[in-house]
């Protein structure tokens, strides 16, 4: 009787964690010792790649069938057919086990990877084509892989290491004064590159820091020049690179050092400043774009602005609390102006935090800026006040600041306290006054340019005191009527720059 017998091959799949059978013919004598899968380590494969590989019972006369199951089909299966590992549509591992159908307990595995498809490499950029640096020093160029997603590993080489050196990540170092070509490509695609124009020139003094103002605030339609200071002020180098974050919204220029914001709409953007010689020493400028006074002084932090523009209440504030009038002398006049009589003025509430600087007074406020947008009726004569610190508006407490016009019409007025300006102010014409303050220190702007920056005898009568200052008070009188459409104090003192963007009425 054959003790034999044949058994057609069979596979049976299973969804995912399939099983599957593949009888060979079956010695039921001989036991089985082991399962061995060669190779036992499978290379990586792509999607949809094969690997062939040799499934064997052992000892050789033993029955052959084996079954096998893959930890994830979408990964990995095995073909019986051709005996080949093909790899499915998701990348991943899987691993596959390959069982005796004469003795499940014996079984091998191998273990199979399947990458992801990669994505060609269609071109590299570079952030910066050509770089100067100073022997000794560094720049960083960024490389860019593209399409999207595709890999972003990169070679960098120098074509002359003596002038310049690099490292795996885009740092180029000065070594020699001298030109260099740094050459970066795909480490995936080779044969897609980029290249970096290199200046070494000789060791110098080091750009360490970038200084500028840290926000600026400018009306739609307007221009405004900023002059970054490089430090140290010895350094060799002192070329800047500007950028906008924003362009559509503000523009940036510049020009051997000086940066023109032109502010295109309303909205903000980030001005960013580089040094040419060390790309990693920068400074930003936030810069907001506004329509109107109130928005502008709402964007660099007015303490109060009073508009006048309530006919039906003069003293109401913008920014602030409101004006405490003293008299009733006066009236609206049409546009959003008020008009003061003499001997009228306003008490006006402020938050501002007092300071003490060297050996003032800690109690009051020794930083400062005023505006004033004002028309004047006459020059005739006639002294007009902005503003006193003193609270009492006593006899012999002057205002701290006055339009004389005593002079004759044709010169102009002139503003000041103590020193003056030159003769400008004309009548039935529009200004707008900024008195910044320091202590030791008062500066004078009109309609954005300085026309008086002044120490002198006055000055220790400019502090603020705590909460509040009068408006167009003088404790002797010297406070003819004229016509104001906008005040607005700050607590602290502006720039030039800051002056130039508040303009003119």
């Amino acid at each position: 009787m054959n003790r034999f017998k044949k058994v057609v091959s069979a596979c049976v799949a299973v969804c995912m964690f399939g099983l599957f059978s593949c009888d060979k013919e079956e010695n039921n004598t001989i036991a089985v010792e082991s399962v061995e899968v060669t190779p036992t380590t499978i290379p990586p494969l792509e999607i949809g790649g094969t690997q062939a590989i040799t499934v064997k019972v052992k000892p050789d006369g033993a029955g052959q069938g084996f079954e096998w199951q893959s930890s994830n089909n979408l990964i990995a299966t095995y073909l019986t057919g051709t005996g080949e590992i093909k790899a499915g549509n998701t990348a991943g591992t899987a691993t596959i086990t390959f069982t005796s159908t004469a003795d499940k307990t014996k079984s091998a595995t191998v273990a199979v990877t399947v990458n992801a498809a990669v994505i060609e490499v269609t071109s590299v950029t570079v952030d910066q084509v050509e770089v100067s640096v100073v022997v000794g020093e560094t720049q960083t160029v960024v490389a860019t892989a593209l399409p999207q997603g595709s890999s972003q590993v990169f070679s960098w080489v120098s074509s002359n290491s003596e002038v310049a050196t690099v490292d795996d990540d885009g740092v180029i170092s000065g070594v020699s004064p001298g030109t260099a070509t740094i050459t970066v490509s795909s480490a995936a695609f080779p044969s897609k590159t980029a290249t970096v124009a290199v200046t070494v020139t000789p060791e110098g003094v080091a750009v360490e820091e970038i200084q500028t103002l840290e926000a600026i605030a400018l009306f739609a339609g307007s221009s405004q020049t900023l002059t970054p200071t490089v430090l140290p002020a010895g350094a060799t180098d002192k070329t800047i690179t500007v950028e906008s974050s924003a362009s559509a919204t503000v523009s940036v220029a510049q020009n051997d050092g000086v940066i023109t914001l032109t502010a295109n709409a309303t909205g903000t953007a980030t001005i960013t400043v580089t040094s040419a010689a060390n790309n990693n020493v920068t400074a930003t400028i936030a810069v907001t774009v506004v329509n109107t006074l109130s928005d502008w002084a709402t964007a660099t932090g007015a303490a109060g602005l009073w508009e006048f523009d309530d006919p039906n209440d003069l003293t109401k504030a913008t920014i602030g609390g409101d004006l405490t009038p003293h008299s009733s002398g006066y009236t609206a006049v049409t546009g959003g102006v008020v008009r003061v009589s003499s001997g009228t003025w306003f008490s006006a509430p402020h938050s501002i935090p007092t300071d003490k600087i060297n050996d003032n007074d800690p109690s009051v406020v020794n930083n400062y800026t005023f505006m004033f947008d004002f028309r004047i009726p006459a020059l005739n004569g006639d002294w007009y006040a902005f503003y006193n610190t003193d609270l009492n508006n006593s006899g012999g407490n002057w205002a701290e600041c006055y339009l004389d016009g005593s002079i004759n019409e044709g010169q102009g007025g002139k503003v000041g306290k103590g020193d003056y300006s030159a003769p400008f102010a004309q009548v039935d014409t529009w200004y707008r006054l900024v008195v910044v303050a320091t202590a030791g220190n008062v500066k004078h702007y009109i309609n954005g340019n300085k026309v008086l920056d002044t120490s002198n005898e006055h000055l220790s009568q400019l502090a603020l005191q705590l909460n509040a200052v009068l408006l167009f008070a003088d404790g002797d009188s010297y406070d003819a009527e004229f016509d104001i459409a906008a005040t607005a104090l700050w607590g602290r003192a502006f720039t030039d720059e800051e002056v130039a963007a508040l303009g003119a009425y």
